[in-house]
């Protein structure tokens, strides 16, 4: 029987090898120095320190049947404020090289993001983040467009950090009406999604 392939993608500082159970190659992964098994994402996190990849081309050879780089990309910053509507998706390059993602709470997008390596829940920020290459961005732009969904895409400027408005910050703060909280229960909207929502009313409204 042959060995089933091998899978080794680059992203950034990391290395992702996928690959069947096998003792001689784990001994052979466990070689690497601070290589370690992500039993999330189902998969060996390697740093991608020089002659690593080289020590992994070399040893599985032909095996490897998947070899793909993400290439870091750069854009345009752009420093506006936009207001984040039911079917809208903000998503902001970080200065950390991760994509921020906010959006209402929709089944269908969040499933695609944990398909990502390296995915996190922001529990606090109430936001997703995503390692930074032009392929993942390709692909969560397709899966919006899919999803009827229209994207706003924003890159945090060098050195500023912008912390979020709150009454005590602006002039003339004005709360969010009880009328919109209630329209949003009706609408049986989750709480985590109402919460994540009336803030934004608060901050964008003039």
């Amino acid at each position: 029987m042959e060995p089933r392939p091998i899978e080794v993608e680059i992203i950034g500082r990391k290395i992702i090898l996928k690959m069947p159970k096998n003792e001689a190659d784990i001994h052979f992964i466990r070689s690497i120095q601070y290589a370690r098994w992500n039993k999330e994402g189902f998969f060996w996190d390697v740093p991608h320190y020089p002659g690593n990849l080289e020590r992994i081309k070399q040893y599985f050879g032909e095996r490897i049947s998947i070899l793909k780089e993400h290439e870091q990309i750069e854009v345009k910053i752009i420093g506006k404020e936009h207001k984040i509507g039911k079917n809208e998706v903000l998503i902001i390059k970080s200065r950390s090289g991760r994509l921020k993602l906010i959006f209402g709470f929709h089944a269908g997008l969040m499933k695609m993001i944990k398909t990502i390596p390296y995915y996190k829940w922001d529990s606090k920020n109430k936001w997703w983040t995503v390692p930074y290459s032009e392929q993942f961005l390709k692909e969560i732009k397709t899966k919006i467009k899919d999803f009827g969904m229209v994207m706003i895409f924003e890159a945090e400027e060098k050195g500023i950090i912008v912390a979020r408005a709150n009454q005590f910050d602006v002039p003339n703060y004005r709360k969010c009406p009880e009328e919109y909280v209630h329209k949003l229960e009706e609408r049986r909207y989750s709480e985590g999604t109402i919460k994540a929502y009336v803030p934004l009313f608060e901050e964008f409204t003039p």
